[in-house]
């Protein structure tokens, strides 16, 4: 067991020598870091004055949305958002002005909630569309839900499920778990294309050097070190993920507070049928991107097993990562748009982990945000077996 470890550890001094490997996971440093920069260095203006910078901006919707937390979003808390509103010029860029600034910034995440569902201006309002505002939200859901193909059994699940929801929804401040759900998909997009550059070379460096004579004919050649190799490609991957999105996750509270976790997850996605809360949601689809990148890194591994340079593997991971985000499925043939969305990249994009299209197969209808993990480790030990016996199959040229 100790050679095997010794084996893993010289494989770790490997990719970590390599400059490609330093420069890369700096760059997703740098990338990160200036996302959240560019978020908070700046200023807004009323009219044609600088009104406050960035930070400060941050600093008072922090407060005023705390001074609402803990409240129901019900028939007051509405009127009280329409009154306010109402004290606000009509006109497009109303958010600059001084009448907004006073009467209707402290009620702006609320009125975030209520223009997610009302289909008339906040404004005009009336006690009828305030005690209405849950019944009118569950209608639009069974509304979206049966305009889709899924099965009766599939779309009874959901309205069953929308009916568990807990209501009246309890206003909190939820901007950093909100910034986070945004700001983890370059992360995870960024970390998929890093361990491309850095797990590629895992196999196909060793044909490319000429290594692989010495390697395969060595006594661990084999059997020890294609484990070690596989073993060392996902652990690195693993860790790499996991410590950027903390980083990601530590910078989104910071910024932006660390209030919101018991928020329910329609404060992100109002229409949707899941009980979940926006901690819960992080957990989940922290979970959805760790093993969309595990098995992103088996396929290069596979691919690396098969290649003869590091190259190749390269351009067609970067084919398998970036194209997917260019493209659109409709949920018209919901096998094909369920099928494209196991992708690892598109694993990684919030609206398809916690989509309404549901997984149906043998009489069971399975939330997407539990079948896509499942799939993915399933895909995983499936995958490395092939690249296990690839390696130990290479014929040395």
């Amino acid at each position: 067991m100790n050679s095997f470890f010794d084996l893993v550890g010289f494989e770790y001094k490997k990719i970590l020598k390599r400059k490609s490997t330093l420069i890369t996971l700096g760059i997703v440093f740098c990338i990160i870091t200036m996302s959240f920069s560019v978020m908070v260095i700046g200023n807004y203006y009323v009219g044609d004055e600088i009104y406050e910078n960035k930070y400060e901006a941050i600093i008072k919707d922090r407060n005023y949305a705390r001074e609402l937390t803990g409240r129901a979003i019900d028939e007051d808390l509405i009127m009280e958002t329409q009154d306010a509103y109402s004290k606000v010029p009509n006109k497009v860029s109303y958010s600059d002005t001084p009448e907004y600034e006073e009467y209707g910034r402290p009620y702006s995440g609320v009125y975030r909630i209520l223009s997610s569902i009302y289909d008339k201006d906040i404004r005009n309002l009336d006690k009828k569309d305030a005690q209405n505002f849950y019944s009118l939200r569950h209608s639009l859901v069974e509304k979206e839900i049966n305009e889709t193909l899924l099965s009766n059994k599939s779309k009874k699940k959901l309205i069953q499920l929308d009916s568990e929801i807990k209501i009246p929804f309890i206003f909190e401040h939820t901007d950093g778990y909100q910034r986070f759900f945004s700001m983890v998909y370059i992360t995870g997009i960024m970390i998929a294309f890093a361990v491309a550059i850095c797990i590629s070379p895992i196999f196909a460096g060793e044909y490319s050097s000429g290594v692989d004579k010495l390697i395969l004919s060595s006594r661990y050649g084999k059997n020890k070190l294609s484990s070690a190799k596989i073993f060392t490609g996902i652990t690195f991957s693993i860790m790499s993920i996991l410590i950027f999105m903390a980083y990601t996750w530590l910078l989104s509270m910071m910024v932006f507070g660390f209030d919101g976790g018991d928020a329910p997850i329609q404060f992100l996605f109002p229409l949707s049928a899941y009980s979940i809360s926006l901690r819960e949601g992080i957990l989940i689809f922290s979970t959805c991107i760790l093993f969309s990148i595990v098995f992103l890194t088996a396929i290069i591994m596979w691919l690396s097993s098969k290649f003869k340079s590091p190259f190749g593997v390269i351009v067609l991971t970067s084919v398998l990562i970036f194209v997917p985000m260019m493209i659109h499925i409709s949920d018209n043939d919901i096998v094909i748009h369920n099928l494209f969305h196991l992708l690892p990249s598109n694993m990684i994009f919030v609206v398809n982990v916690f989509s309404p299209i549901l997984y149906e197969f043998f009489g069971l209808c399975i939330e997407p945000y539990v079948f896509m993990p499942i799939f993915a480790v399933s895909a995983t030990i499936i995958l490395l077996p092939f690249t296990y016996r690839s390696f130990k199959r290479h014929q040395i040229s």
